[in-house]
């Protein structure tokens, strides 16, 4: 499975709008995806500067495209899903092929001929907000897929933001023996691929795996020159390593969730040793917009199932959940339940208290 045959699905369905008119990469394409950002998936097909190569956005900006690409058909349904594809994620292994739709590498490595959009203007420049990027500690060879961003510093170096989760673990576990990070980083890849990298499993569950689990076992990969996998039908490839040594100033600032610009950081520095361009055109690159609404769904949906989960452990039937557009989708969680006691509100309260506070979350609770 991959993005195109996601994108065939959302056609015939009539929920993609193509865009014919020439618009920049920088700054024009991104704003026309936020005036419909929670409307029609979007595929700009006259990019200004990359001709032959078509964008898209608002690839999974509403629930409803989420639980189409994961084949379900409401919440319970789908938080159920999720976390069987976590549990289940240790039968998943992706099989391994060399028949991927994206070799042989590009015979030089120049990030600049790579169709990566301009989001905001007092961003420093460029910016990949969609990509999946897959670290491996190279000790023991625990390997993490998550989403991040990348700002191009150079025609083959990233500065990537790193937060404290489980790849920042691995880089400082391979620092601390003075190694780099070997990771892959692929664009335009399908949703349930994306879901499940923006997913908090227990460190050393492999995120990739979930994603197969979640696609039925279709999910295949192909194993790069530096023993790092990635999907075998994205978009773009590109193999590379988190450096051990090198940093680099982190925005200028960039965009985040709650739709504020992020501060400047010291963050480590990704060298891009070959990258690798999808063979069939058109080149289809996805735009990610930071603070609207695919960027809120990718980082919350997988928060509301674990809510879900916890708060189902003590109260008869949880309805939904909800991290809400008023909290930037990630600060505030709403949670219906349907009342059989009178304990039951407080017992819900409890446990979403509970699990939002390791979360970084707070609470509201909602009883129907």
């Amino acid at each position: 499975m991959d993005l195109r045959k996601y994108l065939m699905g959302l056609r015939d369905e009539g929920v993609l709008r193509f865009v014919d008119e020439e618009l920049s990469i920088n700054y024009e394409i991104p704003y026309v995806i936020t005036r419909f950002d929670k409307g029609p998936t979007l595929e700009f097909t006259n990019v200004r500067e990359f001709k032959g190569v078509h964008v898209v956005g608002n690839v999974v900006n509403t629930r409803d495209k989420v639980y189409r690409a994961l084949n379900v058909r409401n919440d319970v349904e789908f938080y159920k899903r999720l976390l069987w594809a976590e549990d289940a994620a240790s039968s998943y292994k992706p099989s391994e092929t060399n028949d991927a739709v994206y070799d042989p590498p590009l015979p030089n490595v120049d990030l600049t001929k790579i169709p990566i959009p301009r989001y905001f203007e007092l961003e420093p420049g460029p910016c990949l907000t969609s990509a999946v990027v897959v670290g491996m500690d190279v000790k023991d060879g625990i390997l993490n897929a998550s989403i991040h961003r990348l700002t191009p510093i150079g025609p083959d170096k990233f500065v990537i933001r790193l937060v404290p989760r489980h790849l920042y673990r691995i880089y400082m576990r391979n620092r601390e023996i003075g190694k780099d990070t070997p990771i892959s980083i692929s664009w335009g890849l399908h949703p349930a691929i994306l879901v499940a990298a923006a997913s908090s499993p227990s460190f050393g569950v492999f995120e990739l795996n979930m994603a197969n689990a979640l696609l039925d076992g279709s999910l295949k990969v192909k194993v790069l020159d530096n023993g790092v996998p990635a999907p075998a039908y994205a978009e773009v490839v590109m193999e590379g390593y988190i450096s051990a040594k090198e940093t680099a100033r982190e925005g200028g600032p960039c965009m985040d969730i709650l739709g504020t610009y992020d501060e400047v950081r010291e963050q480590p520095v990704v060298r891009v040793t070959r990258i690798y361009v999808r063979r069939d055109s058109p080149l289809i690159a996805q735009a990610l917009v930071a603070g609207y609404s695919e960027h809120k769904l990718l980082m919350g949906i997988e928060k509301e199932a674990k809510i879900w989960q916890f708060v189902s452990n003590v109260v008869p039937e949880v309805k939904a959940v909800r991290l809400t557009d008023g909290g930037c989708g990630w600060l505030h969680a709403v949670i219906a339940i349907k009342k059989q006691s009178d304990g039951d509100p407080k017992n819900a309260i409890m446990a979403a208290s509970q699990l939002t506070r390791a979360l970084s979350t707070s609470w509201w609770l909602m009883m129907t």
